[in-house]
């Protein structure tokens, strides 16, 4: 079990994670991950907009103790100046791949991979650590259910599960997951920001966007 600081996005993916070893969305995995990246890092303060069409700059690229996020705040600080939608293509590369090898390697998942039809093939992750996966479905459920201080990267997780509309896979309805993203995004803007022009009102399915 690791015990080394993880990023957002990690916890992210194990939460979508189903029994059969798929992934509780049609969206981009690779989008999706590049947007949780984004949004923890604009909660850190690392990033900052400018201009009318909020061109994204790395305000402070010092070490945060997280390889995931330092990898990323060296992606965005060699494409500065992109829109919020580049910075997303930028960071979206092989994401996928990286945040799974990363779970694989601290042996939080398995991957199984079947051949089918001869040639081609069909990989699936499956959960080994439980008690990871379980410990953040229920602290996601408790900020959904009024938690008293709840720690900011589970909130983080609520407002991307809000906007990407899978709210459902934690807690079937909710009626608050919405009142704490406005929230949270009133506290962050540069994060409202990022999920506003890369998640809401983009249907699933569509590739680059998320």
């Amino acid at each position: 079990m690791n015990d080394a600081p993880s990023a957002l996005v990690d916890d992210f993916a194990l939460l979508l994670l189903t029994e059969d070893g798929q992934f509780a969305t049609r969206r981009s995995l690779d989008g999706l991950f590049a947007v949780a990246l984004l949004i923890e890092l604009a909660q850190l303060e690392r990033l900052e907009l400018f201009g009318d069409d909020n061109r994204l700059f790395v305000s402070d690229d010092s070490d945060t103790g997280v390889p995931a996020l330092n990898e990323a705040l060296a992606t965005l600080e060699e494409h500065k100046g992109s829109v919020i939608k580049e910075a997303i293509a930028r960071l979206s590369t092989g994401q996928k791949d990286r945040v799974l090898g990363r779970l694989v390697a601290e042996g939080a998942l398995e991957s199984r991979t079947e051949r089918r039809r001869l040639v081609f093939t069909n990989t699936t992750w499956h959960l080994v650590d439980t008690a990871r996966r379980n410990k953040i479905h229920a602290d996601i459920k408790a900020v959904l259910f009024g938690a008293e201080d709840p720690a900011e990267q589970d909130e983080l997780i609520v407002g991307l599960l809000s906007a990407a509309a899978l709210v459902k896979i934690v807690a079937g309805r909710s009626k608050t997951a919405k009142q704490i993203a406005e929230k949270l995004w009133e506290r962050y803007p540069v994060a409202g920001v990022v999920i506003d022009l890369g998640v809401q009102g983009v249907p699933e399915g569509i590739i680059p966007p998320i």
